[in-house]
């Protein structure tokens, strides 16, 4: 018989060791399993307020972004980029709060209801051979494993990547916003006349953002669209003169979509300011 055949022997050996162990454990311990699920009052009544309380499901909310843009990436905070998506998202997340408010209540009714009416060491019928210690220790941890743990608290993660032109990440920012945090940006981001934001930092915070979608990869697919050339008086730049400009400015609703942007000199961009214009190369 050779090595092989003897650490395969002695493999098998330990496996069967193992597996007997564990049936006569779970020989052993059923009685105790069985009489408290059957006959433990505390375990019953737990199992009734449970099936009474009802959980409202809701998970944390994850958001995240890479810029391939230095200037944007310091310039644009979480605060800023979790404003921005609250634009689109507050809907879901006004839920998610509302959520988790009812289960925080609920959970206090809950606890009160289970001190008041689960007393461990208590049973409908006499224990028998059970030894009382035993049988109170598997009780306890039964009870411990039915008990619903309190609610998770809502919150927002927001992380910012600052990478290459290639999408190597070069930095990270994170930030996590709780219930009460994002409640109150959305109460400013609604606080509003009109499309006027009455709270000035809350329009600056979607400019950043909105004026940060335009990365440098983007930048170059414009210049290269528009020929390296100013779409308002023709120049031609290699892109160190050349800039590019909302046709819509933000100000007056304008998004940073390839369809909004166009290449623009630097005194042309200067020149036209925030007026809509929109310029055809086809003229030059």
């Amino acid at each position: 018989m050779d090595y092989i055949d003897i650490g395969l022997i002695l493999f098998l050996t330990n496996c069967l060791g193992v597996g007997l162990f564990f049936l006569i454990r779970y020989l052993v311990n059923k009685p105790y399993n069985v009489f408290i699920n059957n006959h433990s009052l505390s375990i019953k009544n737990l199992k009734r307020i449970n099936n009474d309380y009802r959980i409202l499901n809701y998970s944390d909310t994850y958001l995240s972004h890479e810029y391939d843009n230095e200037n944007f990436y310091n310039n644009i905070s979480n605060v800023d980029y979790l404003i921005y998506q609250l634009q689109f998202i507050q809907r879901d997340v006004i839920q998610n709060i509302k959520f988790e408010k009812e289960n925080l209540s609920r959970f206090d009714h809950y606890q009160k209801l289970v001190r008041k009416t689960c007393n461990l060491g208590q049973f409908d019928c006499d224990m028998g051979k059970l030894k009382k210690d035993k049988l109170l220790r598997f009780e306890e941890k039964r009870f411990n494993n039915l008990l619903h743990k309190r609610p998770m608290y809502y919150s927002i993660t927001v992380e910012l990547y600052r990478t290459d032109i290639k999408g190597k990440i070069l930095e990270m920012k994170r930030d996590r916003f709780s219930s009460s945090e994002i409640q109150n940006y959305i109460n400013q981001l609604n606080n509003r006349r009109g499309s006027y934001y009455l709270n000035r930092d809350i329009w600056l915070s979607i400019s950043r953002v909105e004026r940060g979608k335009v990365s440098n990869k983007m930048r170059f697919a414009i210049y290269k669209r528009d020929g390296y050339r100013c779409k308002r008086c023709g120049r031609r730049d290699n892109g160190t003169n050349l800039e590019i400009d909302h046709i819509i400015p933000i100000s007056k609703g304008g998004k940073s979509d390839y369809y909004n942007l166009q290449t623009l000199c630097r005194r042309c961009n200067k020149e036209k300011g925030d007026s809509i214009e929109y310029y055809d190369t086809k003229l030059y």
